[in-house]
């Protein structure tokens, strides 16, 4: 892992990214679906 980490930061940024971008859409989705209001309160301290 941390050599991963020490050969790949620009593989590591774009994934850290990737997961930002991935958590908003989400994050999105969910507001707009029909979700519970415990799944509601797990997105709300999420995002």
């Amino acid at each position: 892992s941390s050599n991963y980490k020490s050969n790949n930061s620009s593989g590591m940024s774009y994934s850290k990214f990737n997961v930002l971008l991935i958590k908003q859409v989400s994050c999105r989705v969910s507001r707009r679906s029909w979700i519970t209001t415990i799944s509601k309160e797990m997105w709300n301290s999420a995002c």
